[in-house]
């Protein structure tokens, strides 16, 4: 009983606002989604490592970059663009919420539908060329319908967050991963690299239905409708908002899939390589889903309270994924060797530890953009984020060709090279348009964090001590918990609020 009254004194003291309240739910409850589903996707991964061979794992490898860069293209920016406008407009608007819903979701549909036809049409093209296997054609095509369905649900989660449905969207995703774990691996021990291809249509036909009929019954709480008027009236929203944001994320997977592909096609053991950079990118994707998990929650509220001073949310908005990511990847930085013998003993090379190793420190650059990600959002510099990843896009495809003859190793720290550099180029800029607070990003705290990361990093190859190495982890992350928590009390002292502040 006592047990209970302190736990309800301390999220008294942490709940101190409504809208606290609905940040710390809607995190809770994409937790507990997200842990479920990419947990259980991981696992599912992970097993198909130990069933199929390392190359066949390279080639399943590059069909899932395929998939994802095909699935943007088809979703655009429709989903961002719903969660945007209505996380603004659902309360406000009801009329303009229901225009822009319809308008997003007609262009998903009408964009899916092209990229399906000319996937089916070009397939033996994309799998000669793209994919490097002319034996992949049958993959390819039944990849089109697959993307098609994700493209769709990709959407329709971004249009339930923008409501704030986070407990449904945790519910979608705790059903991909329970029925992922079993479906992937069942098609793999069967039919190898085909079978996982099509248990991944599988699984996104069932959570495209899942996460339709959620959506629909929301929308109608919400008292929201689809329609076809006033379309041509939200062109504008097209040209300011969605094609920019398109256009940016338009630098990543694409930039992803043709790096993926000069490791396929410019080494002598391409699909071995990228069997052992696929395997390593896991535990990178591990951090950027989490990190999305968060971002799902504090976007509709970074729309709402961008360039308001409130500098509690701004101090979680940009430091919390980082923070995060720091979490995560620390053990991985320094016990590379574990985490190998996670996908089998065929794994467990010297090659492989320095692929996980610089894809875990490229993966905690990625996790401190988010939260400057979300405010280019909400300022309307989308044309400006285009730049970014256009800069970057540019430097990851130049740094793999170069250092592509290093396999695994020279991919990885391709994606390193380009994410440190296009972040020293940007800072300033991030600083001088107020998209963030010089204060969270350089100070001494940071400054300190940076140091104990890159002693991280070296550790394991200068001492194998797996002793030592614990040692070092605790002294880690003793010393950057309390680094945090000096830097949040010491940047929200140095403001005062200003007017109504429900973080404060």
């Amino acid at each position: 009983m006592k047990l209970k009254i302190l736990f309800r004194k301390f999220f008294n003291n942490l709940v101190k606002s409504e809208l606290q309240s609905k940040i710390i739910k809607g995190v809770i409850w994409s937790f507990i989604g997200t842990f479920i589903s990419k947990g259980f996707v991981l696992l599912a991964f992970i097993a198909i490592a130990r069933i199929i061979s390392i190359e066949d794992y390279g080639k399943l490898g590059i069909i899932k970059s395929f998939i994802a860069t095909f699935t943007l293209f088809s979703l655009g920016s429709f989903g961002v663009t719903a969660t945007k406008y209505l996380a603004i407009y659902k309360d406000e608007n009801k009329q303009k919420a229901s225009e822009i819903l319809s308008f997003t979701r007609i262009s998903v549909l009408i964009t899916a539908l092209l990229i399906i036809a000319v996937i089916l049409i070009f397939s033996s093209f994309i799998s000669k060329t793209i994919l490097g296997d002319s034996n992949l054609t049958l993959e390819v095509k039944i990849s089109a319908i697959a993307i098609f369905f994700a493209s769709l649900n990709g959407f329709q989660i971004g249009a339930l967050s923008g409501l704030e449905r986070f407990k449904q969207i945790s519910i979608i995703n705790v059903l991909n991963g329970l029925i992922s774990l079993p479906i992937l691996i069942f098609s793999a021990y069967y039919y190898s690299v085909l079978g996982v291809v099509i248990g991944l249509l599988i699984v996104n036909a069932i959570l495209w239905l899942s996460s339709s009929i959620y959506l629909q019954k929301e929308i109608k709480k919400e008292k929201i409708f689809f329609h076809l008027k006033g379309l041509k009236e939200n062109l504008k929203i097209i040209k300011d908002f969605s094609l920019p944001s398109f256009l940016s994320s338009l630098m990543i997977s694409p930039v992803i899939l043709i790096c993926n592909s000069l490791l396929v096609g410019n080494t002598d053991d391409g699909y071995l390589q990228m069997g052992f950079y696929d395997a390593a990118y896991n535990f990178a994707y591990l951090v950027i889903t989490i990190n999305m998990v968060i971002g799902q929650v504090f976007y509709p509220y970074s729309m709402k309270l961008f360039g308001k001073e409130n500098k509690q949310f701004e101090f979680f908005n940009i430091v919390l994924p980082w923070a995060l990511g720091i979490f995560i990847t620390l053990p991985i930085m320094l016990f590379p060797d574990l985490f190998s013998l996670v996908f089998g003993k065929n794994y467990n090379s010297i090659e492989m530890h320095l692929t996980i190793s610089i894809v875990a420190l490229f993966a905690l650059i990625i996790s401190h953009k988010q939260g400057i990600a979300r405010n280019f959002a909400a300022a309307n510099y989308m044309w400006w984020s285009l730049g970014s990843n256009f800069i970057w896009g540019i430097l990851a495809v130049i740094f793999t060709y170069y250092l592509v003859d290093f396999g695994s190793v020279g991919r990885a720290l391709a994606f390193l090279l380009a994410y440190l550099v296009n972040t020293i180029i940007f800072i300033p800029f991030y600083i001088n348009r107020k998209l963030v607070d010089k204060k969270l990003i350089l100070n001494k705290y940071s400054c300190i964090i940076i140091v104990i990361i890159s002693l991280s990093g070296l550790v394991f190859y200068f001492n194998d001590s797996f002793s030592l190495r614990i040692l070092f982890l605790v002294f880690s992350f003793i010393s950057i918990l309390i680094l945090f928590n000096r830097w949040k009390k010491k940047y929200i002292k140095s403001y005062s609020c200003k007017g109504k502040n429900e973080f404060c």
